[in-house]
C-alpha cells in the first residue's frame, strides 16, 4: 500500500506516545510517524522528512497546541547534539516513560516474562549529574579542533563549548580544551578525548585517544591543563594500534603525559583508585542508589561465596566483602583488575579476590576449581549477557542472581531466555542514572522458579 503521506509534505498530527528513541509517536491514517521534538499531548504542523512502507520520520515546524509535559530544553544545542533525547519532557514525565518502555520491552523482547517492576527512582541530580563524557575530536575548515559530539540528525558532529548535564568541573575542563586544542600541531594526531571526574567531584582526569604518532604538542596541551585548571589532576595519552584509531574504540595503551594516571575518591569509608580509561558510573548519586540494591539484593553473609561477573575496579565487590561475603570478582580490563587489587589492599580486604578474565571464561574456571557460588551478579554492557554466560549461570549451582543493566532491552532480551530456562525476576527496581536521555539503569533479582 502506498504511504499517506511524502517527503518534504507538511501535515498537522496529534502526537499520542513517546518512542523509545526519544521521538513522538503520531499517525496519520493509521500510518505511524515519528515526530522529533515531540511530546504526547502536542499538535503539531511537521514536515516529513523520509517514508518507509511502515512508518515516516519528520519533524515540528509549529505547534498549534502544546502538551502539558513539554518543557524548555536547557542547552542551546538541543535538538543538533545527540547527547540528550528528552530534555523537552518534563523530567516527572520522562520518568513515567521509561518505566512503561521497561513493561513494554518485557512483554514483546521478554517475551511475556511476568517480573513485576517497582517504581522508577529518580535521580537525585538532574543537571550536572554526568562524571564521564567521551568527545570526539573534530577538525573544523581552517584546521581548528573542537572537542565535539555525534549530531542529533545522524552523519555530523556538534562542537560542544558546555554542556549542562555535566559535572561542574567537566565544563570547567572543557572551556579549556576548547582553548587549549585549538593550537598549532594539536590536531596531528588526536582523535578523541574523556574527561572523567570523581565522584567527589573535585578531582579529574583527561584521556587523549591518538594514533601511534609523536604528537609532539600534546605534553604542552597536557601541561596547560594541569596547571590552569583548579582539579585536573592528571593528563593521559591512550595510543591506538591500526583499526583502534576508531574513536569509539579504546587502544592498547596508556602514556601519562602529565600529574597522574588515576583518580583517588573515597565512596562512604573506602578509599578508591580508578585508573585512567577504567569503566567508571556516570552518576554517581545514582550509583550509590544501585550499589545499594544490589547489596540488599545479594544478601550477603557470612560463609556466602559471590560470584561478581564485570566487577571493574571492585568496588561492589568491596561493599559484598564488608558485609561478610567472599567475593570472585571477574573482568576483563587488566587496569580495573589492578586497581581492584589495590583497592582490597588499600582497604584492608581479605575476602575479596578479583580475577582477570572474559566473564564466561572466569565463570568456567571458577567452576572447574571446584567453587559453587552461592550468589552471582552481573552488570554487563550494554548488550547484555551471551547465551553462554547466562546457560553457565544457571549450571553454577547458585540460588540467585543479581542482574544490574543500563539496556532494557537486552535485559529483556536476558530475562526471556532465563525464564525459557526456568527462571524469574522476582524484584525489578529501576534507577533513572541518566535523566534527559532515553537509557535507563535496572537492579534485578532473578530466581528459579518455586525458590522462596
Amino acid at each position: 500500500m502506498k504511504p499517506p503521506v511524502a517527503v518534504g509534505e507538511r501535515v498537522t498530527l496529534d502526537v499520542v506516545d513517546l518512542g523509545t528513541s526519544g521521538d513522538g509517536v503520531a499517525r496519520y491514517d493509521d500510518y505511524v510517524v515519528f515526530v522529533s521534538g515531540a511530546v504526547p499531548g502536542d499538535r503539531a504542523l511537521v514536515e516529513i522528512d523520509s517514508v518507509g512502507s511502515s512508518f515516516a520520520r519528520g519533524r515540528v515546524r509549529a505547534l498549534s497546541e502544546a502538551s502539558t509535559v513539554r518543557t524548555q530544553p536547557r542547552c542551546p544545542l538541543y535538538g543538533d547534539c545527540g547527547g540528550c533525547q528528552l530534555q523537552h519532557v518534563d523530567y516527572g514525565a520522562q520518568c513515567e516513560y521509561k518505566a512503561r518502555w521497561i513493561e513494554q520491552a518485557l512483554r514483546r523482547i521478554g517475551r511475556g516474562h511476568d517480573a513485576r517492576v517497582a517504581p522508577i527512582r529518580p535521580s537525585e541530580d538532574v543537571f550536572g549529574y554526568r562524571h564521564r563524557m567521551r568527545f570526539t575530536a573534530a577538525v573544523a575548515p581552517g584546521g581548528r579542533l573542537s572537542p565535539s559530539l555525534y549530531s542529533a540528525r545522524g552523519g555530523g558532529l556538534v562542537s560542544i563549548p558546555h554542556c549542562p548535564v555535566q559535572a561542574p568541573l567537566g565544563n570547567r575542563v572543557l572551556a579549556a580544551l576548547h582553548r587549549f586544542l585549538d593550537a598549532p600541531g594539536v590536531a596531528s594526531d588526536l582523535r578523541w578525548g574523556t574527561i572523567t571526574v570523581a565522584v567527589t567531584g573535585t578531582e579529574a582526569l583527561v584521556v587523549f585517544g591518538t594514533g601511534t604518532g609523536s604528537w609532539e604538542s600534546g605534553g604542552t596541551v597536557a601541561r596547560d591543563l594541569v596547571e590552569e585548571v583548579d582539579g585536573v589532576v592528571g593528563v593521559v595519552r591512550n595510543v591506538a594500534l591500526d583499526a583502534d584509531l576508531d574513536a569509539r574504540r579504546p587502544g592498547m595503551f596508556n602514556l601519562p603525559l602529565a600529574g597522574r594516571d588515576h583518580l583517588r575518591f573515597r565512596v562512604d569509608d573506602l578509599d578508591v583508585r580508578a585508573s585512567a580509561g577504567v569503566f567508571s558510573q556516570v552518576n554517581p548519586s545514582a550509583a550509590r542508589e544501585v550499589y545499594a540494591l544490589a547489596t540488599d539484593m545479594v544478601d550477603p553473609g557470612p560463609g556466602d561465596t559471590v560470584l561478581e561477573l564485570f566487577s571493574g575496579i571492585g568496588l561492589l565487590s568491596l561493599l559484598l566483602a564488608r558485609r561478610g561475603a567472599f567475593v570472585i570478582g571477574v573482568e576483563r580490563d587488566g587496569a580495573a583488575v589492578s586497581d581492584a587489587r589495590g583497592n582490597a589492599v588499600a582497604n584492608g580486604c581479605d575476602a575479596m579476590l578479583p580475577v582477570n578474565a572474559d566473564a564466561t571464561e572466569g565463570l568456567l574456571r571458577v567452576l572447574e576449581a571446584g567453587t559453587r557460588p552461592d550468589v552471582v551478579v552481573v552488570d554487563p554492557p550494554r548488550s547484555g549477557c551471551s547465551r553462554a554466560l547466562l546457560d553457565a549461570i544457571v549450571a553454577s549451582g547458585a540460588d540467585r542472581l543479581v542482574y544490574i543493566s543500563c539496556h532494557f532491552g537486552s535485559w529483556a532480551r536476558d530475562l526471556g531466555y532465563l525464564d525459557r530456562l526456568g527462571w524469574g525476576a522476582r524484584r525489578v527496581v529501576p534507577v533513572d542514572m541518566f535523566p534527559h536521555t532515553t537509557s535507563v539503569e535496572l537492579v534485578s533479582l532473578v530466581q528459579p522458579r518455586g525458590t522462596r
